[in-house]
């Protein structure tokens, strides 16, 4: 018998296998094969009856999916309308926080939800969010239509929008949507079609990219950017 810590190689005769140890590099020697004959017959007329049969009890009887209370494997999928959540239709990207909340870019601002009831984050030029991005300090950075920022709470402890427009650098306002957010390290990257806005130090600093962003990734903290 061979184990997963085996290998498996045909040997000069067709009527063995050789094994091998993958550690020694030892042959472990030759297993025969041992051939048997066929012994088949032509289906006959009762065979295909019996056949005929058994695939109409199965077109009869479907199979009905049963969930057990309890049972692990299972994830029972519930799917929220724009009337539920009471606002926008469309969604653009979803995301989970550290403390389990679930926020939504939505096409009337952030949503927010607990695990019951939802909570729309709203506020004024704040529309078509397309990307919410939690880092590792658990805030949540935003990027919108003509708008980026992030979520901070109020004195009452529930999150709301600030905006980072009026620390953008002059001549670079921004005019196009944040399609990205990346965090890396101390600083904060936004991704616009051709602008990147870095985020560092309470200040922003605009990063020259020669053409047009196409897709952007961060892979084990380091970015790329197709251009």
């Amino acid at each position: 018998m061979a184990s997963l810590g085996n290998s498996v190689s045909r040997g000069p005769a067709s009527s063995s296998l050789h094994f091998t140890d993958i550690n020694t590099r030892k042959d472990m020697g030759a297993v025969p094969i041992q051939r048997i004959p066929k012994k088949c017959r032509e289906p006959g007329p009762g065979d295909l009856i019996y056949l005929a049969l058994g695939l109409l009890w199965f077109v009869c009887h479907p199979l009905n999916a049963q969930f057990i209370p309890g049972e692990t494997g299972f994830f029972p999928i519930e799917n929220y309308t724009h009337e539920v959540y009471d606002a926008h239709h469309q969604n653009w990207f979803i995301t989970q926080d550290q403390n389990g909340y679930i926020y939504s870019g939505n096409g009337m601002g952030i949503l927010e939800f607990d695990g019951s009831s939802w909570r729309l984050i709203s506020a004024p030029g704040l529309q078509a969010v397309r990307t919410v991005v939690v880092d590792d300090n658990n805030r949540k950075w935003i990027g919108a239509d003509r708008e980026l920022g992030y979520l901070e709470a109020d004195s009452l402890g529930f999150l709301q929008y600030k905006s980072l427009n009026h620390r953008v650098p002059a001549g670079y306002e921004l005019k196009g949507n944040i399609w990205q957010i990346f965090p890396e390290g101390n600083r904060v990257l936004f991704f616009t079609d051709r602008i990147i806005y870095c985020w560092e130090d309470g200040a922003f600093r605009i990063i020259p990219v020669p053409g047009n962003i196409y897709r952007e990734y961060q892979i084990h903290g380091i970015v790329y950017v197709d251009i």
